[in-house]
């Protein structure tokens, strides 16, 4: 569990030390793309199961990747479906433009289809996405889009990277819908291209967790001129002033992060949904409530090389300054023990 929090800390860094942004040709953000970031899509217009993801290198070069997991046994299996290609674009442009393409995985004649539709999605995203205009909320865009049945509502939010497109729905069925967004950490990051999906949570290999009984008492600590209070008992380990362990089953980190520019501070709240490392959250339960000075944002997160799925919390208030909690539970013990974990989170207190 420490790994998890050196890699927010980490990404904490990162975006306050970011100073290059990009964006897709001819659109105006309200919160500018950074190099890295992408996100994925379940298109259901096939009829076997499909990923559609796109990232964002720089502000000439884009990555598209279709995935569809094996399936079927013996006579009737199927393999799965890995198709990636780098467009180069002329970014002086108004619109897509390609300048090269690069195919970075083995295809076949019969992919032809795929690597046609591969095309088709990155110049029908950014053509609808520049008749959207700025999107700076939520909102809802009907629009006529063959491929996915005719007349059709396309959800955007520009929390979301690249496209700032959520879903879209034919006649209230959803048709394509946001799975997971991220951010890569270095050029070694495998991230994107080794997404297969987030399975059931059930599947969920996370250890389960034995509580001894003990009564909380009140740890407090101050920093930057805040007062921080948080119940805890005797089952967790104080590991720093503000930094706290169970056993191998949780983390909880409070931060004062200081000043947070009013521009940069959409960008930051972004960050705060995007996986990292192979680590994937699932967009399709995110819960983000916001009210006066605090925003609480609920993610449920896939770790594909352990299996393990874990509960994430994390609450930025501004009291004086921006501060920022980080609660992260394996699923396992979570599910087992919720009224414990919840308890703890409401007793946090900032004056």
């Amino acid at each position: 569990m420490k790994s998890i929090f050196k890699k927010f800390t980490i990404s904490l860094a990162f975006i306050f030390s970011a100073a290059v942004t990009f964006a897709l040709p001819g659109i105006n953000y309200s919160i500018k793309d950074i190099s890295g970031q992408y996100v994925y899509y379940q298109d259901k217009s096939f009829e076997r199961e499909s990923y559609l993801g796109i990232i964002y290198y720089d502000d000439s070069t884009y990555g598209i990747r279709y995935y569809a997991p094996a399936f079927g046994q013996k006579k009737n299996f199927v393999p799965a479906k890995n198709i990636s290609i780098l467009f180069s674009l002329d970014e002086t442009k108004n619109y897509v433009e390609l300048t090269g393409e690069r195919l970075t995985t083995a295809v076949g004649p019969e992919d032809t289809d795929l690597i046609n539709y591969i095309h088709d999605f990155l110049y029908e995203m950014t053509a609808r996405r520049q008749k959207a205009g700025e999107i700076t909320k939520p909102a809802k865009i009907n629009q006529l889009y063959e491929q996915f049945g005719g007349d059709v509502s396309m959800e955007y939010d520009p929390i979301v990277p690249i496209t700032n497109l959520l879903k879209i729905s034919n006649n209230g069925k959803t048709v394509l819908e946001i799975v997971t967004a991220g951010q890569l950490i270095s050029s070694d990051d495998t991230s994107f291209t080794d997404f297969e999906g987030i399975p059931d949570s059930k599947t969920d290999k996370s250890a389960k967790l034995k509580l001894k009984k003990s009564k909380p008492a009140p740890y407090s600590f101050e920093s930057e001129g805040n007062t921080f209070s948080i119940n805890l008992d005797s089952n967790w380990t104080q590991q720093a002033e503000n930094f706290w362990l169970l056993q191998s089953s949780a983390v909880l980190a409070i931060n004062a992060l200081g000043n947070i520019p009013e521009e940069a501070l959409p960008s930051f709240k972004r960050r705060l949904l995007l996986g990292t490392d192979h680590t994937y959250p699932d967009w399709r339960q995110l819960s983000v409530t916001e009210n006066e000075n605090k925003t609480t944002i609920r993610l449920l997160f896939f770790n594909d090389l352990s299996g393990s799925f874990s509960n994430d919390v994390k609450i930025l208030s501004k009291d004086k300054i921006y501060n920022l909690l980080t609660y992260t539970v394996y699923l396992n013990p979570y599910s087992a023990n919720r009224k414990y974990f919840e308890e703890i989170l409401k007793s946090y207190r900032v004056r």
